[in-house]
């Protein structure tokens, strides 16, 4: 079951933005940036020259260990 999860990882980039997780995972944009300021999932935040945060970049399997369930119900 585990390898079948992973291996849907393979191809995928190292890092995406939060709609592609959201996607990927089948959660919502808004769950995706609440695991963020919850400290669930690790991020990368993405800032204008004046340091407001514009994005977040996230490694596609940092989310898989929140969200990795749902890929194998999805028949991974």
């Amino acid at each position: 079951m585990y390898e079948e999860v992973i291996a849907r990882l393979d191809g995928t980039p190292d890092t995406a933005p939060v709609s592609w997780i959201a996607e990927f995972f089948g959660v919502t944009h808004s769950t995706v940036i609440h695991a963020i300021h919850a400290e669930r999932l690790p991020a990368e935040p993405i800032t204008n020259s004046e340091g407001k945060v514009l994005g977040y970049n996230i490694r596609p399997r940092d989310a898989l260990l929140l969200w990795g369930h749902r890929l194998h119900k999805k028949g991974a």
